[in-house]
């Protein structure tokens, strides 16, 4: 298959959820991503009170499945026990968590197409793909109205830093182990 062959049939399933699972996860936004809404408040007299994250959807949550962007995993997993320490330490200080977002099916791409709901739109380039596993991060804090301040998300080959260029941000690879990789 073509390059412009792949292209049209990804854009064909943008929003369109091509091949959602029965009882996988709401979203209500208009760039597409969010995979999930959770709107979960931080300390309210913390230094960070008024900062609002987003998650990308490897990161647990109290009493949500993280499910790696995948139903087929989400299904055979329990419920997280707790916060992870990031989103934990995140929430102490004051920021609100809005919500997960969407990623390539277990972080496998670097296209930032997700085939499972369809790909988020890229805010600064609509007919442009939003580029990296992480594309749901980046497209929900370059896009306008901005939906979040900033997001938490993973990078393992590139997919926090190529899902920012594509979406015109700057985005933070900390060096191995300044954060801790628990939930």
């Amino acid at each position: 298959a073509s390059a412009a062959s792949i292209g049209a049939l990804v854009f064909s399933r943008r929003g369109k959820g091509g091949g959602k699972a029965r009882g996988w996860r709401k979203r209500s936004d208009a760039l597409n991503a969010f995979q999930e809404l959770l709107r979960l408040k931080g300390n309210a007299k913390g230094p960070l009170r008024g900062i609002r994250f987003a998650i990308q959807d490897v990161f647990d949550v109290q009493g949500r499945v993280t499910g790696l962007g995948s139903p087929a995993w989400a299904a055979t997993h329990a419920p997280a026990t707790r916060d992870a320490p990031a989103v934990a330490s995140l929430r102490a200080a004051g920021a609100d968590c809005i919500g997960v977002t969407r990623m390539d099916e277990l972080g496998c791409s670097i296209t930032g197409c997700d085939t499972v709901d369809g790909v988020p739109i890229n805010p600064v380039a609509r007919d442009k793909i939003p580029g990296g596993s992480s594309s749901g991060a980046a497209v929900s804090v370059a896009g306008a109205p901005k939906e979040v301040d900033m997001a938490l998300a993973v990078d393992s080959s590139g997919g926090v830093r190529v899902s920012a260029a594509h979406c015109g941000l700057y985005a933070i690879r900390t060096t191995h182990g300044t954060v801790t990789l628990d939930g």
